[in-house]
This record gives C-alpha cells, structure tokens and sequence, in this order.
C-alpha cells in the first residue's frame, strides 16, 4: 500500500515564525494517515492522495487541525474528507471522518467538454438564478483542479468560484463534476452546485442559506421544519462591563445582553427598555474598534458598517455621527417600520458583540471568522456580514455562508403580531443564531469547505439554539428554568414559553424528556438539532453545577462551568468529520476537553452526555439518515480516584511473618513525597513510585493503610486488611495460595505507574473462569485487549504495551465472575 500526499500551497502559508513547526505537524497528520490507513477502511491494495484543504492551530488549545480530502488524479473526491488534530508535542490525538476505498477501481477517466464558465452559467439555472451578472476572469488554476474565480463586474460582490470534483450522483457513481459557489448579495440564497464536466447535466446542488421559520408553531408543537442547518453563539451578558479598554470611544442604545428582546427588559414592552452602552468593543478580537476597515487608528465610517458587520436597510444605515453616539428614537408600541434606525443600530451592535466573544473561543482569522480586514493574523479577509433589517418577508431569518473570503449574508424579518408587529432585530437569540450558521459551518470540516452540514443527523439548529439560550444565562437561573427560543418573535409568545422548539429547554425530564433515539422519527434540522441542544444543555448544567457560573463571557480563560462549555463546543466543531452525527459530535467534545484541559471534566461529561442517550454504547449508524441510531446510557468504567490504595498480604513459613503490599496511582502522576500509613502511624516515606511493600514480623490480625501526600496532605481511601495464618509450603506458590485463600478476585494494580512504555498489570482470581482485561482511553475507546478467555484461579500478571499509544491516563478493567474492577494508568513519553 501506498499513500501520497498532496499538499495545497496555501495551506502551508501558515504565518511567519512558527511556520515550520506549524507545517511539521500537518506532516504528521500526513505520515498519521499513511500509518492508520488500514484501520481507517483502506485495504493493503488500495493507494491515496490527500489534498490538505485547511490546516491551522487553534488559539485556545494549540492544536493544528488538519484538514484532509482524498483525491485522484490530483482533483479532489467531495465526501472523503478527514479531519486529523496534533498536539503541541507533535502526536495526533484525535481523528475523525472515513477514507473512501476502492477509489483507483471506482473512478474511470471521465473527458471534460464544458469549460469553467460554461459550467457556472448552467450550475446558476440549475440554482434558479435568472439574472446572472456578467463576469469577469478573475484568476484561473492550471493544476488539475483547474480552480478558476470570476469577478462580478461593476459590482462588490463574492467571487463566483469553480474546480473540477469528483462527486457521487443519485447512483453512487463518481463523475467528474465542476464544484460550482454562487454567493451574490443580490440573490436571496447562496448556491453550491455540481455540474457534470461531460454533459453539463446537475449532478447535485445544497443551498447554502439556512432558515429559521416563526410561522409553524402553536403553543410549543412545531407543525413542520424549514430546510436548513445552524449554529448560534449568542453574545455576552452583563460580562460586557469587563470589557478591555475599547479602542474607539462610542455608545449604542440598544437591549444590551443579557436583555433577549423589549419582552426580556425592565421595563418591559411596550415600554422602551433599552439602555446605553459605552465603549462595548473588545481590543482583542476588535483591536481598531467597530468602524474600522484599514488597520489604522481612526474611524472609516461612522455610520452602522465596519470590520466585522454592514447593518443596513435596503442604501439606509443608522447614523453616530463623527463621536459615534448612536442614540435612535424608537416608539415600541408603534410598527417597527417607524423605527428603522433603532432596528439597525441594535443588529450592528449584537452583531459584533458576538463577533468579539466567539473571537475569544476561537472563531479567529484563522479558523474563518467574518473580517474584511484579518490585520495580518492569518485566514482569508473581505468577508464581514451583510446584515440585512427588517428584510422582505415574513417571521423568518437566514445565514448564507460562502467558503472562506466570501461575504455571508443575514437577512432578518417582521413578524406579524398583535398590536405591533415583531422585528426580529430585536431578538438577540434570533441574530446570534444565524450569525452561528456561519461559525458551525466554517468550522466543520475547515473554513474551505463550507458543504459539511447538510447531512440527515447533523446538529446545526442545536449548536445556535445552544449558544443562544447559555450566553444569556444570568445570575440565579437554575438549570430547572424553562428556556425558550424565540419567545419574542413568536406570534403570541411570553418570555417564559417554550418558544418554538417541541419543548422548552429544561433538564428537568417532566418537561422534555428527549432524548437521542427520538431523533429517529424526527423529521427537519430543526427538530434534531433541538434534542442535540438538550444534551449540551445538560452538559452546560452539570459543568456550572460542579465549576460555577460567571458572567465574564470574554474570559476564555476562566475556569467556570459555562465557560468551560463554551470553550469545548467550540473546539469541538473543528475537531469533529465533515457531515458529523451525534455520537462524533459527542467524542468531538470529549476530545476537546483532552485537548484544552487535559480531560479533566471527562467523567462529568460522559454522566451527562447518557443521562441523554449518547452514553458509551450509543450507536450512530451511518450520519446521512437519523433513522438508525440507538441510544445507550452507560458510561465508560469509572476512573476513579487518581490515589485509591489497594492492598494485598501475603505470609511465609508458619505464619510468623507477613507483608502487606501497597499499590496506588501516584498523586497527580508526579515524583511527589508520600507517607504511608499503618493504623494512623507512620511507617517510613516512599518515593512516590505507586508500589510499597510493609514487612511484618510477627504480622498482626489486622491493620489499616492509608497513603498521604506529604505536600499537600490529601489521603488516600482507607484499606483494612486481614493477614493469613498459617504455613504455606511452597514460597513460589505464595501468590496463587493466597489468593484461592482469600477467596477474592481482585485488581492488585500496575507497576511501574507511571509507566515508559510498558507496565505490567497484576490480578487475582477467586476461582477459575472467563475474565477479559480491557484498556480504554479517557474518551471511552476500547485501546487494548490483554486478555481474554479462561482464566486459573490464582495470580495472573499481563503486560501492556503502550508504545503506540499517546502520553495520558488510561483505564484497565478486569471483568470477571459478573465483578467490574478498574484502575489507571497513566503514561508519559
């Protein structure tokens, strides 16, 4: 077998200094995929090349993530795609996504007749486009891919783009297809279309415009589902005050968040509730303020367009003035029509306050965010979002999402309510729901390829229904409060319904009892993305429960539970494969917290995660339909204590000497003083190796141990013993005598521990029987089998070989006799 890889120029321009160790890592992720492709579905007999499409290092955990898309030929195969992470130490720690096999004997030479141009006019009538502008040559590729881009003439507008794919038809037949982006301002909906390059017939096309539809809801049952896919990171809340120093002075009138809506604030509509804010931008993710375009101290514009957003009406904007003080009347007891410049003005602001907090997630230059100006950090500039206000239509709102570059669109609408109509520019889980469309979609499967969430089972609606309603999370909400999504746009909607989802968002069951295998007869991204959004839901609650919850939503860095969360979904959707379910979302996250925090919050993961559905042996099928899954609600074997003792005892001769043998897992794997304990006494100290051996002569009935860290004074759990009497004849039978003595089976521990790469696990067995001694990473994935089948009674040692195996902590269980033992491990390379 043979692998050969592709490398994209502009993938490995991977900015200055670090360029070279960057571009080491996206060779390991190439040299990963040579190694594991057997595992990964390819046969001995089948070769690949790869296309690396994006690779860039996340801010928050320093990972590289690599993006990876097979190709033949040189021209890249849509729906073979790879996602490969690396660590700062170089060693790949998650990968996710299928190899395509067998494509050498699938794919035939095909003969291309249609040009790129020819390809662009056929793929707009086939998008229902029927005033194409005229284009212009931009740039034309000359590799295999033949990438071309045009120009739209007399306009600013997204370059319509083209390149030759190999793309599966309804028949799963592979046929040499122009891919074909058609992202125009001037048309309602941005287009990805493939058109056959031999006969110019549509072989597939996916809109890229999500819908969010007010209008099919009653009460809280949703009478039907808007095609589309989402994701919504909701601004910050009263953390604005923590702001860092603002870069341009300036003040917006607005529902600063928390406020969802003039439902939401104090006073309540039909009052006007909004308040002032001063200096809201960010210097870090905004560092020369909101109505900045060139990188140099000074305003380009003060009017309602900057770096980050262009909010606006048809040619109208709201105004600041030259000191930026946008003050805009408005009569909420009158049609918002009459109050146009409010309507803008408070998208503008909510707009870029989420651009600022999603910045410090992670939704950088480099991950793809919307800048026209990325200030030399990387990524692909001149794509700012296009905020429409009060745009034609009716209780709806749509995200379009061109590839990286390209300038989203986010048309917002009324909708028609009792005495006055509803604008949903004024409902900010509404405008941070479709500005998420954009991230989830950037960052699933690399800013490049932007077609990776239009798969049965993806999570789209959940992600922005998710960040909506945890980043307007306040002081004092319980996680047994009913959340709601779009309580104010909803046609007779209170801020306490249940908005417009199948149920509101609660963790109490006797309110939505959803869970994972409900998505089998769900039908709608809508109504699958909200049970994705319970589960995150869920998790958000036990995270704040155990870490507590802050209002600083700038601080990344914080270590409170929703802060937590908000950086793991994050990180976790660029992890995760193009076209993801909910069990690869769910490991997706998990990955995550290895990647940011060591995996510390693992076990609270998993216990939140089954409470829904996604435990250990929940089972996605295939991602293209939601009607195969099966959920589960175990969790991997408990990690334990990271200092739980365990202590055996053996005696010689006549039984007038004994020894009790210690094993524990070292306190915080580290080199550590430990005192050992015998009855409350000190018995001597140890180097903290996790192996002791107390001799006794003569040895007493009993005794209790207890291992302590000198340093810190944490103990270990508390071990009573009973030492054996009587002669043993054979000293090399003591360990099997003992135990068919003791009538136990048990986990005797590890030794070394922590271990390089070898350590050799230790059990013993009551009487003879089936046994399997397993190993799983933090993740819950089965990495190891030591053994399996019938055991003798007695002691057993078993050695583990980990040299395959990254650095980290690892679980061994032994199941034996309806018994479950596990202990850990931890490995350091």
């Amino acid at each position: 077998m043979s692998l050969r890889h592709t490398l994209l120029a502009a993938s490995l321009l991977l900015v200055a200094s670090p360029a070279f160790a960057q571009a080491s890592r996206v060779q390991n992720a190439l040299d990963y995929l040579t190694r594991e492709s057997t595992d990964l579905g390819l046969s001995q007999n089948n070769e690949a090349e790869w296309s690396v499409t994006n690779a860039y290092e996340s801010r928050r955990s320093g990972t590289m993530h690599v993006y990876l898309r097979q190709t033949v030929g040189g021209i890249e195969v849509v729906g073979s795609e790879m996602t490969v992470s690396v660590g700062r130490d170089g060693r790949v720690f998650h990968s996710a996504g299928e190899m395509a096999a067998g494509l050498d004997q699938q794919i035939v030479e095909q003969r291309r007749s249609l040009d790129a141009m020819s390809a662009v006019l056929r793929a707009a009538s086939y998008a229902g486009i029927r005033a194409m502008p005229s284009l212009r040559l931009q740039e034309s590729g000359s590799d295999a891919s033949l990438a071309t881009s045009f120009s739209v003439n007399g306009l600013e507008d997204n370059p319509v783009r083209a390149k030759l794919v190999y793309k599966l038809d309804a028949n799963d037949v592979y046929r040499l297809s122009w891919e074909v982006e058609i992202a125009l301002a001037s048309q309602s909906q941005y287009w990805l279309v493939f058109v056959d390059a031999s006969t110019g017939e549509e072989v597939d096309k996916f809109n890229l415009t999500v819908e969010e539809s007010f209008g099919d809801v009653v009460g809280n049952t949703l009478l039907s589902e808007a095609s589309s896919s989402f994701m919504p990171f909701e601004a910050e809340e009263h953390a604005l005050a923590a702001l860092a120093p603002a870069a341009i002075v300036g003040s917006y009138r607005v529902f600063q968040l928390p406020v969802e809506s003039p439902k939401h604030s104090v006073p309540a509509l039909p009052a006007d509730g909004r308040t002032t804010h001063a200096n809201p931008d960010n210097a870090t993710a905004s560092p020369f303020g909101w109505h900045d375009t060139n990188g140099i101290p000074g305003a380009e514009f003060t009017d309602s367009r900057g770096n980050n957003v262009d909010a606006l009406k048809g040619a109208t904007r709201s105004s600041g003035g030259a000191s930026l003080i946008f003050n805009d009347p408005a009569n909420f007891a009158n049609s918002p029509v009459t109050f146009v410049a409010a309507a803008i003005t408070n998208t503008f602001y909510h707009s870029n306050v989420f651009h600022d907090i999603a910045y410090q997630y992670g939704f950088d230059e480099p991950a793809g965010n919307f800048q026209e100006n990325n200030y030399g950090n990387g990524g692909v500039g001149s794509d700012r979002v296009t905020a429409n206000v009060q745009a034609a239509g009716n209780c709806n709102a749509n995200f379009g999402t061109p590839s990286d570059g390209g300038n989203p669109t986010m048309n917002m609408y009324l909708c028609t309510t009792p005495n006055p109509d509803a604008d949903t520019d004024f409902d900010t889980v509404v405008i941070q729901h479709e500005i998420a469309h954009g991230i989830s979609n950037r960052l699933t499967g690399g800013p490049a390829n932007v077609n990776c969430l239009n798969n049965a089972e993806q999570m789209g609606e959940g992600w922005s229904d998710f960040f909506g309603i945890s980043t307007t999370m306040e002081v004092g909400d319980a996680r047994g409060d009913t959340r709601g999504v779009a309580t104010y746009s909803l046609t007779g909607g209170s801020p306490t319904s249940g908005g417009i989802r199948l149920a509101p968002y609660d963790t109490d069951f006797a309110a939505n009892n959803y869970t994972y295998q409900r998505t089998r007869t769900l039908s709608g991204p809508h109504a699958i993305g909200f049970v994705w959004a319970t589960a995150l839901w869920e998790v958000m609650w036990d995270l704040v429960d155990a870490h507590g919850f802050s209002t600083d939503l700038y601080n990344a860095g914080g270590t409170a539970g929703n802060q937590i969360m908000l950086n793991l979904v994050m990180e976790g959707m660029k992890l995760q494969p193009c076209s993801p379910g909910f069990v690869t979302g769910r490991d997706a996250i998990l990955a995550a917290d290895v990647s940011l925090y060591g995996g510390a919050h693992t076990d609270e993961l998993w216990a939140a995660f089954a409470r829904r559905g996604l435990g250990l042996s929940a089972s996605q099928g295939s991602s293209t339909t939601n009607s195969d899954n099966t959920e589960a609600f175990d969790v991997p074997p408990p990690s334990g204590d990271p200092i739980t003792l365990t202590v055996t005892t053996q005696s010689n001769g006549a039984g007038t000497k004994g020894k009790a043998i210690l094993d524990w897992i070292p306190f915080d794997g580290g080199t550590d003083k430990v005192e050992v304990f015998r009855d409350g006494s000190l018995v001597r100290n140890t180097a903290d190796d996790g192996h002791f051996v107390d001799r006794l002569n003569p040895p007493p009935a009993s005794a209790n141990y207890q291992v302590c860290d000198r340093e810190t004074g944490e103990c270990s759990n508390t071990v009573s013993v009973t030492f054996l009497s009587g002669a043993v004849a054979d000293n090399s039978a003591t360990s099997s005598a003992l135990a068919s003595e003791s009538g136990l089976t048990e986990l005797r521990g590890a030794y070394p521990n922590p271990f390089n790469p070898t350590s050799t696990i230790r059990f013993a067995l009551a009487e003879r029987g089936p046994i399997e001694l397993s190993v799983f990473n933090t993740l819950g994935q089965r990495v190891a089998v030591l053994a399996s089948g019938v055991e003798e009674a007695g002691s057993h040692e078993v050695q583990f070989d980990a040299s395959s195996l990254p650095s980290g902590v690892y679980i061994y269980t032994l199941n034996a006799e309806g018994q479950l033992l596990t202990g850990r491990l931890m490995l350091v390379k």
